[in-house]
């Protein structure tokens, strides 16, 4: 599509201007073989008519290349600027778009979110029926986590360390979203990252479990990959702050951490 416009820019119309046909009166009185003029006599008062008008600058007949006076790599690189901005709002609205919730991630996320709400809610004061308000920004975000994870399970039972192409699509619908809701700040961007390093540790410490003996493994990578596990406590603890309208409290994040670790390897237990 860029291609054909560019070239529709470029080259030059074929067809020739329609110019009204004159009345006979302007026919007899036009420049060329007047009546009872022999045919060079017509021809000579002709070419000095078009002269008079080429010196004068009032000729009708277009000169080559008047209608690109524009410079037509300058038109080319706008219309393709022009198609560049359009294809990327295009694909940013289609990525934000993208279906990414099945109905087994909303089950899996229900009882992420009941805890969540019971347990956080009450840190910043809020009443708990105030989840109504956030309900599908929340709800969108946890599930598609839980999408994501479903995905990067069916990678490591299979061995492959290697996450699909449509992992990385609902990764880009759920930054996209986060990035429409300007909830997409550098806290936020930090914890998923976080999630995207638990993931592919995921993957490749269960590869190297799959085999005996297992290969590359120690308790170290173990632990890193686990201390990662509450990602998604993390970032829906923070964009409860920024839907509230409430400063991060850091010595608060802090003691939660360990609160979702501990949780995390009682649950692993």
């Amino acid at each position: 599509q860029i291609l054909a416009m560019a070239s529709q820019q470029l080259a030059p119309s074929r067809k020739r201007p329609r110019v009204a046909r004159p009345a006979k009166a302007e026919v007899d009185a036009a420049p060329g073989r007047g009546k009872g003029e022999s045919k060079s006599e017509g021809s000579a008062r002709g070419k000095r008519a078009r002269a008079s008008e080429d010196a004068s600058g009032g000729s009708l007949r277009p000169r080559p290349g008047a209608a690109l006076a524009t410079s037509p790599v300058s038109s080319m690189m706008a219309t393709l600027e022009m198609l560049r901005k359009r294809n990327a709002n295009s694909d940013q609205e289609e990525m934000a778009k993208l279906r990414t919730i099945s109905y087994r991630s909303l089950q899996r996320a229900q009882t992420t979110i009941e805890d969540f709400v019971k347990s956080y809610y009450c840190l910043h004061a809020l009443p708990l029926t105030s989840f109504l308000k956030h309900f599908p920004i929340l709800i969108f975000i946890e599930a598609t986590i839980y999408e994501l994870d479903e995905l990067n399970e069916d990678q490591t039972r299979l061995g492959l360390e290697k996450s699909p192409a449509v992992f990385h699509r609902l990764h880009g619908a759920l930054v996209r979203v986060l990035e429409q809701k300007g909830l997409y700040d550098p806290k936020v961007r930090e914890e998923l990252k976080k999630g995207m390093d638990y993931w592919k540790g995921e993957r490749v410490v269960c590869k190297a479990l799959s085999k005996q003996p297992a290969e590359d493994f120690s308790l170290e990578n173990a632990l890193s990959v686990s201390l990662n596990k509450s990602f998604d406590y993390r970032i829906l603890h923070r964009l409860l702050c920024l839907l509230e309208n409430k400063a991060y409290n850091d010595d608060l994040f802090e003691v939660m951490y360990y609160n979702e670790h501990l949780v995390d390897i009682a649950d692993d237990l």
